[in-house]
């Protein structure tokens, strides 16, 4: 999966069998447990994972504009390049 700079909102049809958003700014897997993806061109203070990720996909958060993510304890994988270019 890729971030491209330019994400401002996610929407996933609610009848997608496999996907859903999250707050339209993130991507995830229709169970919720992997971090597909997020909105690039939102900043943040802080971003809280939902307590249902267990798997942070490589470059789910690349060029991120948060300061501050919080992970809960299910997050037992997280992929290559996750936090590039970002301001962590």
């Amino acid at each position: 999966m890729f971030n491209s700079p330019y994400i401002v909102k996610i929407v996933v049809d609610g009848d997608n069998a496999n996907f859903k958003d999250s707050a339209g700014i993130m991507l995830l897997s229709k169970d919720g447990k992997n971090l597909r993806l997020s909105a690039s061109l939102l900043t943040f203070s802080s971003l809280e994972l939902p307590n249902t990720v267990e798997n942070i996909s490589s470059y789910a958060l690349y060029n991120a504009n948060a300061k501050h993510v919080y992970f809960h304890e299910k997050v037992a994988v997280v992929g290559n390049d996750v936090f590039s270019s970002t301001y962590l």
